[in-house]
């Protein structure tokens, strides 16, 4: 039977805006995680400093990122990302690839990354516990994008491994650990997850691996304040204007039913 360990990097204080809203969201991705229709799996939340009101289960574990924080000046590689985006994308990378170590060393079969501010189908343990254990993992392409502090849900029957971190699961197999102590860091060495756009070309163009497609809507892409800007929130991104973007809406908008409530485990965070 194979296990699934669920891998959700937290941010550290020093790259939030909001604190105490990160410390919530993360509690709802948790609960969401919880839901899993199946007991093989597990969570690790890998943390510099621990959120607020921390969830307390027997499937979950709290794991302290045991390095100092990055020196921008030791980051070599996607020399076009300002410094900014570069610290981030490295240090987000870092946390998922150590708990991914962790978690392989402790057994487990299968890693999935989870952005500490989404939510995920319940089915997803269930579905990866009786596959072959050769299987390489499954991209979810299919997901729902939703706004905090708005009424609708929207359907991504596509590509959504293309804006939304929380698309891979991947057999330990194929993933290369890397050396934690090596100086320069080099970006190409941690952004296996965190460069999820280009996760599937990558593994198929350099190990040959073809992942499956997730057979179900796997994700709820949760956008907030928090996380993105006021822009970034915009139903227009979406839907915009025109005759075009009118039956594009009519088509994917879908109502939060009480069937994906119960299924992601959503419930709005004030």
């Amino acid at each position: 039977m194979n296990e699934i360990t669920f891998v959700i990097p937290f941010r550290s204080k020093t790259t939030s805006n909001d604190w105490d809203l990160h410390s919530r969201l993360l509690k709802r991705t948790i609960k969401s995680v919880l839901r899993q229709t199946s007991s093989n799996f597990q969570i690790l939340v890998v943390y510099s400093e621990l959120p607020y009101d921390p969830v307390s289960h027997d499937k979950l574990s709290y794991l302290r990122l045991p390095f100092d924080p990055i020196d921008i000046a030791l980051i070599e590689g996607h020399n076009e990302l300002t410094d900014r985006f570069k610290f981030f994308f490295m240090d987000h990378g870092r946390r998922i690839m150590y708990g991914a170590h962790r978690a392989i060393q402790a057994g487990t079969n299968y890693i999935m990354s989870v952005d500490a501010d989404d939510l995920i189908s319940n089915k997803i343990a269930e579905y990866v516990r009786d596959k072959d254990p050769s299987e390489a993992g499954w991209i979810l392409k299919r997901g729902f994008v939703y706004i905090d502090q708005a009424a609708w849900l929207y359907k991504q029957p596509n590509n959504m491994n293309s804006i939304n971190g929380s698309t891979h699961i991947l057999n330990v197999a194929v993933i290369d650990i890397p050396d934690f102590d090596k100086r320069p860091f080099l970006i190409n060495d941690y952004d296996l997850f965190s460069a999820h756009a280009w996760l599937e070309e990558r593994l198929r163009e350099r190990k040959g691996i073809q992942l499956k497609e997730l057979p179900f809507y796997g994700v709820l892409y949760s956008r907030n304040s928090g996380s993105h800007s006021k822009e970034f929130n915009s139903k227009d991104e979406y839907i915009g204007q025109g005759i075009k973007k009118i039956i594009k809406r009519i088509i994917r908008y879908k109502p939060f039913s009480q069937t994906l409530i119960n299924e992601f485990g959503y419930y709005k965070v004030e």
